[in-house]
């Protein structure tokens, strides 16, 4: 890898390692995007940013891991950034009908899911009434869970880059399954590993008594990537020693798609945000 790349990877590490993962996505995104603010864009649009961003730092390859949910089997699978790029829809609205009444929609932003983040389980009737532009007789608290469901299933085709699933198969039982892949998750896997990798050798500051070495000849570029490489290692030394009560990301599932890393590391990637629409009541 490139000392420019090195330092893009570690730049980023440090703009989203201290956020909440919904946070840390837009980070990663706004880089991808070159605009600060990209809470407001659709989930898909967002993604297709990360998307690029990936083959930027990475490379348009992605080696993954998955699990058989029929056997267990570990599998290995190798996808492309043309694989998972979805052709965008012409409108991000859309519209269902409960008796005369006409229901008007969007699609789903991140900023609508940070807004309901911590909610209960009326976690999809908050991030659906959202969603929703037209003065409506009552509120959405209202609404049969059928026209809940009719409204989840237009969200979801109103941005399928949200909701990307791969094909997969198994060799050992020939089981065939969509798993899903999270972009997000994928990507901040990747380069939470690779700046770890890079901070092993910036055990200290490179001026210190005990790490002393000639840097004047050094750059400035040069200079500002060692001093970066060292105080992302301090950061990831006080993590690690500081105690956590609850992890930081949420558990992997079994079945979604997760990044297979040089080193063999396994990573699981987040769930895919869509789930959310589709899966709590």
């Amino acid at each position: 890898m490139s000392a420019t790349s090195e330092a893009r990877i570690l730049a980023l590490w440090e703009a989203a390692a201290d956020r909440p993962p919904l946070l840390r996505t837009l980070a990663l995104a706004a880089a991808g995007a070159q605009q600060a603010d990209v809470a407001d864009l659709t989930i898909g649009a967002r993604d297709r940013h990360l998307l690029a961003l990936r083959q930027e730092c990475f490379g348009p390859t992605l080696a993954c891991l998955v699990d058989c949910p029929s056997c267990g089997t570990e599998l290995e699978m190798e996808l492309s950034i043309a694989d998972l790029a979805v052709e965008d829809v012409d409108d991000d609205r859309e519209a269902v009908h409960l008796g005369d009444i006409k229901i008007e929609f969007r699609a789903i932003t991140s900023r609508d899911l940070l807004a309901i983040a911590g909610s209960s389980r009326a976690a999809r009737r908050d991030l659906i009434a959202r969603c929703v532009t037209t003065s409506l007789p009552d509120d959405t608290q209202s609404l049969p869970e059928s026209v809940l469901d009719q409204m989840s299933a237009a969200l979801a085709a109103l941005d399928p880059q949200a909701d990307i699933h791969v094909e997969a198969d198994c060799a050992v039982c020939d089981h065939r399954w969509n798993a899903p892949f999270d972009i997000a998750g994928y990507l901040w896997s990747e380069v939470n590993a690779e700046a770890s990798a890079s901070s092993t050798t910036y055990t200290n500051w490179p001026w210190s008594t005990a790490g002393r070495r000639t840097t004047c000849w050094l750059s400035a570029p040069r200079v500002a990537a060692d001093i970066s490489r060292w105080r992302h290692h301090e950061r990831l030394r006080r993590q690690i020693a500081r105690p956590t009560s609850a992890p930081a990301d949420p558990p992997a599932t079994a079945v979604a798609v997760r990044a297979l890393a040089p080193w063999q590391q396994r990573i699981a990637a987040a769930g895919n945000l869509h789930h959310l629409v589709g899966a709590r009541a």
